[in-house]
């Protein structure tokens, strides 16, 4: 089982990495992280760096250059 945050004020279950509700971006509590198992980690861990890293990619305009970015 994957661990989340429950948000205070929505409810909504949030992946733990978030420190703001995803969707009513209220702020998530702190939990341990070291309470959180191996597993989870492993299992979690491509999905987090591609959320993590979803705000870069959507800067990229429709029109630019898609080499620029790779440097090809």
């Amino acid at each position: 089982m994957s661990a989340t945050k429950t948000c205070p004020s929505c409810g909504a279950e949030n992946d733990v990495i978030f420190t703001n509700c995803m969707f009513c971006k209220t702020s998530l509590p702190q939990i341990d992280m070291n309470s959180i198992s191996n597993e989870d980690l492993i299992l979690n861990a491509g999905e987090w760096v591609g959320k993590a890293r979803q705000n870069d990619y959507n800067l990229v305009r429709k029109d630019s250059n898609a080499n620029e970015w790779s440097g090809k």
